[in-house]
């Protein structure tokens, strides 16, 4: 198998989702029958994470381009895994005072842009079709109150 950018970030991923999985194992699960815990939806953001993690693995084993020296690619995959990480850290730090659709949105074009995507159509169309998704399954299914943007 040819290594790849796709391939090394996918890597990098899964192996920090099996690090949220180990994690998310030492949270409490639901407090009755059928509640929900405070595990529920850090698992399924993991699931979500992983899931799209092998898709870009799948995509570059098959795609196998753009193949480059592994000293040169590691270096570029833990730069982008790193930044990738710190965007995810203060997304997670600014999100109350940027509230669910900007921050949402910051964080998966810079993702989006970061991991190399550049077709202008699915920069500005898929964050928008996941964070309405999102938000009619958190806000409108759920009942569950996002947080506002907020200068102060």
């Amino acid at each position: 198998m040819k290594i790849n950018h796709d391939t090394g970030m996918a890597v990098g991923i899964l192996a920090f989702c099996a690090f949220a999985y180990w994690q998310i194992s030492q949270l409490p699960t639901g407090y009755g029958d059928g509640a929900i815990g405070p595990s529920f939806f850090p698992f399924v953001m993991a699931t979500v994470i992983t899931l799209l993690a092998l898709a870009l693995l799948g995509r570059g084993i098959v795609f196998s381009r753009n193949v480059v020296p592994v000293p040169r690619l590691a270096k570029s995959i833990f730069a982008h895994l790193l930044l990738f990480l710190l965007m995810l850290t203060a997304y997670a730090l600014f999100y109350e005072k940027l509230g669910f659709f900007v921050g949402s949105a910051a964080v998966m074009l810079l993702g989006m842009l970061l991991l190399g995507e550049r077709r202008p159509l699915f920069v500005v169309a898929l964050p928008c079709l996941v964070i309405a998704v999102a938000w009619l399954g958190f806000a409108k299914l759920m009942k569950v109150a996002l947080p506002a943007f907020s200068l102060f």
